[in-house]
């Protein structure tokens, strides 16, 4: 069972943070808890996600949500300006990235996930928590969408992961954000946590801003290469062979 993975993993968490750090954590997870008040914290092995496509959900992880302290210290840093931006979550699962985002300056928020359910999720954590702060921005969407052949807007530029999907669909996803960046020429970034595809971005033109390991999970904010990016041919768009 996943639930008992997970137990078992924060426990011997616990003993490599020591216990202050781990009190600061989960201070700030229930901070985060009481102003969204929103269902993310469950976990949903890969094999139980509601894909239908076996190709599809061979190249899934499954539904693990971020600490919002990650989140913090990752979003909340100074390595890059949002104001005004327009932020992807590939893989947003139940929403816990997108509320966060939405506390922030952002011009709008997207969330694209493969599994209805979770889409339906999202769309009901962030329904209920704007309604319930009066909040109108940043304006959001959830697609419910492959992320290979999600069509990436050309005015997106801060891409959000928290390894949703293996190296064969990470691959053609950063192929379509380099494609619509030559379409349209913009500065981006990816807010990569957990970056096991790290060495995949920096092939494709990404340099790495930013590191941090913040108890034993560690992300990576990468910053497009648009000089590099616009020099080279552009790659095909869609799902590989």
């Amino acid at each position: 069972m996943p639930q008992l993975g997970a137990i078992r993993d924060e426990l011997a968490a616990v003993f490599r943070r020591g216990l202050w750090r781990t009190a600061h954590m989960a201070l700030v997870e229930s901070w985060f808890h009481l102003i969204f008040r929103s269902n993310t914290q469950f976990l949903v092995a890969r094999q139980d996600l509601d894909i239908t496509d076996d190709d599809d959900k061979i190249h899934a992880i499954g539904h693990y949500p971020v600490r919002y302290y990650h989140l913090a210290l990752a979003l909340d840093g100074t390595e890059f300006a949002c104001r005004g931006r327009v932020f992807v979550d590939f893989g947003c699962g139940a929403g816990r990235a997108i509320l966060f985002a939405s506390r922030l300056p952002l011009n709008r928020i997207i969330g694209v996930d493969i599994s209805p359910s979770l889409c339906q999720t999202t769309r009901t954590n962030l329904e209920q928590y704007y309604k319930r702060r009066e909040k109108t921005v940043p304006s959001w969407e959830v697609v419910e969408s492959n992320a290979r052949t999600y069509q990436i807007p050309d005015d997106a530029d801060i891409f959000y992961f928290y390894h949703p999907f293996d190296e064969v669909v990470m691959n053609d996803v950063i192929d379509n954000i380099v494609n619509s960046v030559r379409r349209t020429p913009r500065d981006c970034v990816i807010v990569y946590m957990n970056p096991v595809c790290a060495d995949l971005l920096i092939a494709k033109g990404f340099r790495p801003l930013s590191h941090r390991t913040a108890g034993f999970q560690y992300f990576t904010i990468f910053k497009m290469d648009t000089q590099v990016v616009l020099a080279e041919k552009a790659a095909p768009a869609g799902p590989s062979r």
